[in-house]
């Protein structure tokens, strides 16, 4: 059985109106985390779903935007401190790529990915520690992300895909 580094969740779709209107905003502040453009969010905002709440009650994160522009690559890398992260694309109208390097051991010249093609509003578990990379195209990017307050040594892609998929997460 192949393990993909990615896992799209089997809970409802998540479509916040606010968080169209928090992109568009003038008022909006986005600074450089980890060379992308971040805006943090309220963690009012999401706890309104009954998924980002009952999940922040096992495995509390720290939810933003992140922002790519139009023509550009953020290239291969793993997160430094990150182990998993969930996802969720919000912009629908370019054309971008999330690549995966199951693979890909240092500085390889050629070498397998496997594509993650986010569905609208899916929610999915993105595995920080393969190697990735995004490639966007004509319109700037944004992606809604949840970050673990447990870093990769205490929370693993593996350990939420579990949590989550035995419901072991829900109070």
């Amino acid at each position: 059985m192949v393990v993909l580094p990615y896992h799209e969740l089997k809970v409802n779709d998540y479509n916040e109106p606010e968080l169209e209107r928090i992109i568009e905003s003038s008022q909006t502040e986005w600074f450089n985390y980890h060379n992308f453009l971040t805006a943090l969010l309220p963690l009012d905002l999401l706890r309104k779903d009954e998924f980002y709440r009952q999940l922040y009650n096992k495995y509390p994160y720290r939810p933003g935007i992140i922002k790519l522009p139009k023509y550009t690559c953020y290239n291969w890398h793993k997160d430094d401190t990150r182990g998993v992260c969930i996802n969720m694309l919000l912009s629908f109208k370019g054309h971008s790529h999330c690549l995966f390097a199951p693979d890909r051991i240092g500085s390889l010249d050629s070498h397998g990915f496997v594509e993650l093609k986010y569905k609208p509003y899916k929610r999915y578990i993105f595995n920080n520690q393969m190697e990735h990379m995004v490639v966007n195209f004509e319109e700037d990017r944004y992606v809604l992300t949840l970050e673990f307050m447990d870093d990769k040594h205490k929370l693993s892609f593996e350990d939420l895909l579990t949590g989550i998929t035995n419901g072991t997460y829900m109070d």
